[in-house]
Parts: structure tokens; C-alpha cells; sequence
């Protein structure tokens, strides 16, 4: 479905992603984990065509992906197969009501049952009961799970998640986890919740300094101490017991 090769990308001046390549086949769930400025977020700009390579190959769906084929006809089909939600989800509220932002791009789109849509991706993020409220009215969570709304309408093919479980309580995750779980699409989740890593993808992408440092199976990625400590993900505490200095290493969660 998808693959990128010897992707390399700079922004002024700066070295922000450097030789990556991985594929992804259809129906793949994948965890993309790393620090913040290891090129998560910038990775996955790319993979949704905000931003273009400077160097190395991006194809999907047998296309390749570059800036001088992205034709209006190209982009429109390209964007309703394949959506983002932005790590600031607020950024995709700019209707009078929840109805308008969800429907917004199943219409442009020209997509039928605009209706049925809209009420079922409200009702699977439990919204169903505020489709008339303008979003900033909503709480943190409920703004998330609006967004994710979004995103659900279209019934992409291609998922990229940008910390979709920030704003989330314990039970969101978790019918989060569910959903993406259960949906056809292939998806990509950015995340530095290493608690939900294992769910949400049982494949992981580790990002550092621009660079893949692993890619494989999560569960695997998660038991290894060098490869966690070699992510930032691991860290030494020292303390004094019975007069004598002891080194633990600790696992960062970030949320």
C-alpha cells in the first residue's frame, strides 16, 4: 500500500528526517514512538503530503507521492484516502457546529449518506448529543474525540495519528484502541504513551535524531533495556542503601 525509501527532509537548514524507509501494508496497525524532535510528527506530515521529501521515494497505492504530482485532481483523491489528525486537534475545528466539522469533508469530497456518516462517527466517539455545539465549547477530551470524529466520516484508508489519546480518559484509550483496531484502514499512531504502544500497534517504529533505530515487532522492542535506554526512553536513578550506591533504570511514560 505504502512505501517510502531513503526519505530525507530539511527545513531551514536543519536535518529533520534523514534515510528513512519502511512499507506498510494494507490493514497494518502501526506505533510510531520517539522523543519529541526525533521526527515523529514531521514523518507524519510527509506520509499526508503537508510537506515534501528532499530527497528518496514516497509511493502509495502504486503512486508516487512528490510535489510536482500533486495535481488538484491527484490531491483530491489522495486526501480522502488518506487523513491526519494534527497533535493540536483544535486546528480542525473551524465550522459553527459539530455536525458542520465532521461533514465538512465527506461534502467536499462529494461523498454520499452524508448524514448516516456524520451520526455514526458522533455516535462511536459518544457525541451524538452535541452535534449542535460549536467545538470550542467542548471539553479537551470531547474536542479529541470530535476530531477523531472527523477522520472516522471519511472512512479513510490511510490513518495517521498525531498523540490521539492526549486529551483522552482511561476509557477513551481504550475504545479508541478498540476502533482502530477493528477498522479496515491502515494506521500509523504517534505516541509517547508506552502503556497503550503494544495496542495500538503490534509493529513499532522507533524515531531518533531523524533516523529508524528499530523497526519491528513492539513487544520485542519493549522488553529490550539497551534499545529503550538508546531511544531516551529509559533512565538511571541512584540511591543509597545500607551505605552502599545503587543505579536502577527507570521506564519514561510520558502521559
Amino acid at each position: 500500500m505504502l512505501k517510502i525509501e531513503n526519505i530525507s527532509y530539511k527545513k531551514n537548514g536543519k536535518q529533520i528526517l534523514k534515510n528513512v524507509s519502511f512499507e506498510l501494508t494494507k490493514g497494518d496497525k502501526i506505533v510510531l514512538l520517539g522523543l519529541n524532535g526525533s521526527g515523529k510528527t514531521t514523518l507524519l506530515k510527509l506520509l499526508n503530503a503537508l510537506c515534501f521529501a528532499d530527497e528518496g521515494t514516497f509511493i502509495f497505492d502504486g503512486e508516487k507521492v512528490e510535489k510536482k504530482s500533486f495535481t488538484k485532481q491527484f490531491e483530491k483523491s489522495f486526501r480522502q484516502k488518506c487523513v491526519l489528525l494534527f497533535q493540536n486537534y483544535e486546528a480542525m475545528f473551524f465550522c459553527k457546529n459539530i455536525y458542520e466539522d465532521i461533514s465538512f469533508s465527506p461534502v467536499r469530497f462529494g461523498l454520499f449518506d452524508i448524514e448516516q456518516r456524520v451520526c455514526m462517527a458522533a455516535n462511536m466517539f459518544g457525541l451524538g448529543e452535541k452535534l449542535d455545539e460549536f467545538a470550542f465549547n467542548l471539553s479537551g477530551g470531547e474536542k479529541q474525540r470530535a476530531a477523531l470524529a472527523c477522520i472516522f466520516a471519511l472512512s479513510p484508508e490511510l490513518i495517521l495519528l498525531d498523540e490521539p489519546t492526549s486529551a483522552l480518559d482511561p476509557f477513551w484509550s481504550a475504545r479508541l484502541v478498540e476502533l482502530l483496531e477493528g477498522c479496515g484502514a491502515t494506521v500509523v499512531t504517534a505516541t509517547h504513551n508506552l502503556s497503550l504502544a503494544a495496542e495500538l500497534g503490534r509493529r513499532s517504529i522507533v524515531m531518533k535524531d531523524g533516523e529508524v533505530l528499530f523497526d519491528g515487532a513492539t513487544d520485542k522492542f519493549l522488553a529490550d533495556k539497551e534499545l529503550m535506554d538508546s531511544a531516551g526512553f529509559m533512565h538511571s536513578h541512584k540511591h543509597r542503601h545500607d551505605g552502599e550506591m545503587h543505579e536502577h533504570m527507570h521506564v519514561h511514560d510520558l502521559y
